[in-house]
């Protein structure tokens, strides 16, 4: 009786793969805390801006700084599907401008038109999530393609 090799000539059907990769698990990780330190960052200042619970700041720049690791995070998921580099470099910069103008906007326009440094921090905020956004989207593409 001839045993037949897993690796024989006859049977060169693709292996199905079950499961997704690392890379991919990581994105979807990163995506979901993403969202959930967004949406807490939101409420927070929300929260700060009518003059509730301004002792939570210190918890505020925590999520504010987890969000751009987050971002570099996605930012060099991206770099491994071959997301276009100028928009990873765009995250990467704009990672150190939420950090700085996060830490700095204290001490801008004090008094009444401070609501404009508030408003700008927000932007600023959303843009960087909307950045992320779009580099998953980016990676989805990529992955989608290599099917």
């Amino acid at each position: 009786m001839a045993s037949v090799s897993p690796n024989s000539q006859e049977d060169k059907r693709p292996v199905q793969r079950t499961g997704r990769g690392p890379m991919a698990t990581a994105m979807i990780v990163a995506q979901a805390l993403i969202g959930l330190a967004g949406l807490a960052l939101i409420a927070l200042g929300l929260g700060f801006w009518v003059g509730h619970g301004l002792n939570l700041v210190p918890l505020h720049e925590q999520l504010g700084i987890f969000i751009v690791l987050l971002l570099w995070v996605v930012a060099g998921i991206g770099f491994a599907y071959g997301v276009d580099r100028v928009r990873l470099a765009i995250a990467i910069v704009w990672g150190f401008i939420v950090i700085g103008f996060g830490f700095s906007q204290v001490g801008m326009l004090v008094g009444d038109l401070h609501w404009i440094v508030r408003l700008l921090h927000l932007l600023v905020g959303l843009a960087a999530l909307g950045i992320a956004a779009n580099i998953a989207k980016q990676i989805s593409t990529a992955s989608m393609a290599k099917r």
